[in-house]
């Protein structure tokens, strides 16, 4: 299950953490592919392009970024609304993807799971969330294990699509904008995520 989280964060907040990733001073670190080909899958929709990165924070090395008490925030505010806690933080990161010339509103980039980050593959508490940082096209995608679409998410500054980190998904090229940005936390929580049993739906989530 998904849960799309629509403008959960201060307008302040927002329009910092956008203001401050876009700033010449934000650095971002050219990387080849969005994952990694050897634990990703293709369909004939799949055109993988370069992106840039920044890691905030990684489990094995700790805080990586003077950004990142601004961009743990973000996670405060899921903690607050969701009423869950953090027992352990594997990851946050943030992408950015440009237009790609080749990358059509249909194509998406490689289908992963947030699997790999963490090295016990079998706890069942441990999700992602990934934050929009500005209005932009090119939808996140969700997937079945036989590779089905079942749901997207279209980016929009503010929100945020929580799900658990085993689930199929994919991101995509901005088409009509000129850039995306989203920030990709991985955490494991403390107590259940009482929301697997029914989905919330916004209207921006579609089937």
């Amino acid at each position: 299950m998904i849960k799309i989280l629509d403008n959960f964060l201060p307008k302040s907040l927002q329009d910092d953490i956008e203001s401050k990733m876009l700033d010449t001073q934000f650095g971002w670190y050219y990387f080849s592919e969005t994952a990694d080909k050897h634990l990703s899958y293709t369909d004939n929709n799949v055109m993988d392009s370069y992106q840039f990165t920044h890691t905030i924070y990684f489990f094995d090395t700790g805080v990586n970024s003077d950004y990142y008490m601004l961009i743990k925030k973000i996670l405060n505010h899921v903690e607050k609304v969701e009423d869950i806690k953090v027992k352990k933080l594997f990851r946050i990161k943030a992408n950015f993807t440009v237009p790609n010339i080749n990358f059509k509103s249909n194509n998406y980039t490689r289908i992963h799971q947030d699997y790999g980050v963490y090295k016990d593959e079998n706890n069942k508490n441990v999700y992602s969330f990934l934050y929009y940082v500005n209005d932009s096209d090119g939808d996140t995608r969700f997937f079945d294990d036989k590779l089905k679409l079942i749901n997207s998410c279209k980016p929009k500054k503010g929100t945020g699509a929580l799900f658990k980190s085993s689930t199929l998904h994919s991101g995509s090229c901005p088409v009509n904008h000129d850039k995306r940005l989203v920030v990709n936390f991985i955490f494991e929580v403390e107590n259940d995520w009482r929301y697997i049993s029914h989905t919330i739906l916004s209207s921006r989530f579609k089937l």
